[in-house]
């Protein structure tokens, strides 16, 4: 009924799903504080629910987008929770 998808359409749909993935790590980064800012979240979280799926697929079926789905899941984690707003030391820290 239906023609297997090819490799080619595969690797393109994962890329085009991590690029989507590292661009709403951005728009969230962005938009703090602001009205779109719950919208690009969960952008993100469906980006990120889909690129775990992606990653298990991958490594299921012995492709090798499973190492680069998986780097750009990393990716989002340490940008999701990187902190760059400045950190007040403690008092026992103060020069």
């Amino acid at each position: 009924m239906f023609a297997a998808p090819t490799s080619q359409y595969i690797f393109a749909a994962t890329l085009l799903l991590q690029l989507v993935g590292i661009l709403s790590v951005c728009f969230v980064r962005a938009a703090d504080h602001t009205a779109a800012h719950r919208r690009w979240q969960l952008l993100f979280f469906v980006c990120f629910a889909l690129l775990g799926v992606a990653v298990v697929w991958s490594f299921r079926m012995s492709s090798s987008c499973w190492i680069s789905c998986s780097t750009t899941l990393a990716l989002m984690t340490v940008g999701a929770t990187f902190d760059t707003r400045s950190v007040r030391q403690p008092a026992s820290f103060q020069r």
